[in-house]
């Protein structure tokens, strides 16, 4: 009779996934998180300090106006350089300290719009006091603040949005995985009905050939 081939041989191991790798990613993505929301960011302003200490000085550059839900304010080099009250602005922006130096909030584009119109009237009311016509009408043309909308998308917290999400998935399914393979060929739950079997046979010795079927 041909002897079987050897099927316990185990000519090589395949590298198991090692679990901690899951370990690591999350906590380089929450490292990522953490450090994505506490940089540097320009702090959040009132309308009343807007309109006396930037607007009525006529150091405000621009507004940007970001998806029609809050207004970065971009102020005057020179300004952020000299005035002691904008020393908290000076560390933001790049190098030239460009900007945004402050957030605006408001409730609606409309409102934010008829607020600034109006705002902008009452200083160019109270600074043509006294003014001839052409002083006047040099004020009116300078007046107006650049006002720009821009579409933007937060692609940090997009990103982590949905990675966080996947690595907790596969952090909970690496570890049901290898929960259920602890202790050998099956987790607890699915070996009991195995290990019974297994004792029922070495305690019967049972053993069947071809000539008991026949």
């Amino acid at each position: 009779m041909q002897d079987k081939p050897n099927t316990n041989s185990n000519p090589g191991k395949k590298r198991k996934f090692n679990f901690y790798w899951i370990y690591a990613i999350m906590a380089i993505a929450f490292f990522a998180m953490y450090f994505y929301q506490n940089q540097a960011e320009p702090k959040d302003i009132t309308w009343q300090r807007f309109e006396k200490d930037m607007l009525s000085k006529h150091i405000v550059e621009k507004l940007v106006v970001v998806n029609n839900k809050y207004a970065e304010v971009f102020l005057k080099p020179e300004a952020v350089a000299s005035d002691s009250s904008f020393k908290d602005a000076r560390e933001l922006g790049n190098k030239d300290n460009a900007g945004p130096h402050y957030i605006l909030k408001f409730l609606t584009p409309e409102s934010f719009e008829s607020q600034l119109a109006a705002a902008q009237d009452r200083i160019y009311a109270h600074d043509t006091i006294g003014k001839t016509t052409i002083e006047k009408e040099r004020l009116a043309s300078d007046k107006r603040i650049n006002v720009v909308p821009e579409d933007r998308t937060d692609w940090g917290e997009s990103i982590l949005g949905w990675v966080i999400p996947i690595l907790i998935f596969v952090a909970l399914w690496f570890f049901l995985m290898r929960m259920m393979n602890r202790g050998g060929g099956g987790g607890q739950i699915f070996s009991v009905g195995k290990s019974k079997a297994q004792l029922f046979d070495k305690d019967t010795q049972v053993s069947i050939n071809f000539k008991d079927v026949a």
